[in-house]
């Protein structure tokens, strides 16, 4: 993982995991991607507003009916402020940006071989600091 925290407040990270997980007769571990790559970007743009986008990509994922799922690539945007009326914060988050289709394995109580995830979605957060 590699980290950047500046001095104007801009920050970022990029990490990547690779994982290869087995049980112990040597067979693939279902619902277990063998990469993760992640990163983020924060950039204040006005006083307390700051700006943030999150990427994730993730390889495919054994199903418990071995079959794979598709690789996926995920990206948020979020616009926040620590403090919008004292003592209240603000956070607007845009999930799923470019509207990915994607799904992640089902377990034995479900009836699929894949879960279909959600669409682009909207957030609003309110928060009070006391």
């Amino acid at each position: 993982e590699l980290t950047y925290r500046g001095f104007n407040g801009v920050s970022g990270y990029v990490s990547h995991v690779f994982q290869s997980v087995e049980w112990s007769g040597g067979r693939a571990l279902s619902n277990s991607p063998e990469n993760i790559t992640r990163m983020g970007l924060s950039v204040p743009v006005w006083g307390d507003v700051t700006v943030s986008a999150f990427g994730i990509h993730e390889t495919a994922r054994l199903t418990l009916w071995e079959t794979e799922t598709d690789p996926f690539t995920l990206v948020n945007l979020t616009l926040s402020t620590r403090q919008w009326l004292d003592p209240l914060s603000l956070s607007i988050t845009l999930k799923n940006l470019l509207d990915e289709e994607y799904a992640l394995p089902a377990g034995w109580e479900v009836p699929l071989t894949a879960v279909p995830q959600d669409g682009r979605s909207f957030r609003v957060s309110l928060g009070v600091a006391f």
